[in-house]
C-alpha cells in the first residue's frame, strides 16, 4: 500500500472523518474559521486531489477521484443557517401579529364574557345596562325584588333589593374612563357601612373611601366625594353592609348618580 503523506495545514486543526474505501486510506482534515486561504491539503499520495477556494455560504472542502468512486467533502457554512434562521424569525413574526390582532379584536367581548362567568361562580349576577349614550356592566349580589336597572331610573319609587348578602356588593364597569367625581346614592331604612373602590386607567391600586351612617331617615341619603380621586375612572366596586342586621338580611338601593 503506498505511504500517505500528510501536509499539517494548522496544529489545531479539527479532523472531520477518515474513510478506508479498499486499500486506500484518505484522511481529510478541515482548517476551520482561523484558515488564512480556506484550502485543504491533506491526501493519499496515489490519489489525485483537486483542491478548491471554499466559498460561502456552500463550502467545498475538497474532491477526491478514486477508482470507481468520486467523494466531494462539503460544508454549509454559516450563511445558509443565518438564512434559514431569518425566515424562521419573519413567520413566528407574521404568526405573531396574527394572534395579537384577533385577540385585540375579540378583546371586549372576551373580558364580558370572562367578567360574567367570574360572577357566576362567586354566587353573583353580571348585567349590562343602558345609560345615557353608552352600556355599563353591573356585577352585583342576587336580587328578590327589582332590577339593576332601577337603580338609574330617577325614581325613588323602584328599587333593587338584596335577597340575603351581607354585605351586598355592586361593582360598576365603564366601557370608556369617564369623569366622576363622586356619587349619589339612596337607600332603605338602615344603618349601614359603605366601603368604595375606585379604579383609575392604570394598573395602580384603587384608591378606597369609606363612610358610616346612623341614625337615618326613611331613606337615607348619601353624598361622597372623590377627593383624591383618579381624573378618570373606568370601574366602581361598592360594599353596603347593614349594621346591627336582623337575621333576615334585605338591603335597599334605590338610586345611583355618578356626580360630574
Amino acid at each position: 500500500m503506498a505511504s500517505a503523506t500528510q501536509a499539517a495545514v494548522n496544529t489545531s486543526s479539527h479532523r472531520l472523518r477518515t474513510f478506508n474505501p479498499r486499500n486506500l486510506r484518505v484522511r481529510v482534515n478541515w482548517v476551520g474559521f482561523g484558515s488564512i486561504d480556506n484550502t485543504l491539503h491533506t491526501a493519499s499520495a496515489s490519489t489525485q486531489m483537486v483542491e478548491r477556494i471554499i466559498p460561502a455560504p456552500r463550502q467545498v472542502l475538497g474532491t477526491f477521484d478514486m477508482p470507481k468512486m468520486r467523494l466531494r467533502v462539503s460544508w454549509l457554512g454559516i450563511g445558509s443557517m443565518n438564512r434559514i434562521g431569518t425566515w424562521a424569525l419573519v413567520l413566528f413574526t407574521i404568526l405573531l401579529g396574527i394572534f395579537a390582532f384577533t385577540r385585540l379584536a375579540n378583546g371586549n367581548g372576551t373580558n364580558s364574557a370572562l367578567d360574567a362567568e367570574k360572577a357566576v361562580l362567586a354566587g353573583l349576577v353580571a348585567d349590562d345596562i343602558p345609560l345615557g349614550n353608552e352600556t355599563i356592566r353591573m356585577i352585583h349580589s342576587p336580587l328578590d325584588i327589582g332590577q339593576s336597572k332601577d337603580v338609574f331610573d330617577n325614581n325613588l319609587d323602584t328599587l333593587m333589593r338584596g335577597r340575603e348578602a351581607n354585605p351586598f356588593i355592586l361593582d360598576l364597569q365603564f366601557p370608556q374612563p369617564q369623569v366622576i367625581k363622586g356619587l349619589v346614592m339612596d337607600f332603605g331604612r338602615m344603618d349601614f357601612l359603605m366601603r368604595v373602590q375606585v379604579y383609575g386607567t392604570d394598573n395602580t391600586k384603587p384608591i378606597s373611601y369609606q363612610g358610616e351612617y346612623r341614625q337615618q331617615p326613611g331613606i337615607p341619603h348619601i353624598d361622597m366625594d372623590f377627593a383624591g380621586g383618579p381624573e378618570q375612572v373606568k370601574r366602581i366596586y361598592i360594599e353596603i353592609e347593614q349594621l346591627n342586621a336582623p337575621d333576615e338580611v334585605h338591603i335597599h338601593v334605590r338610586e345611583i348618580v355618578f356626580k360630574k
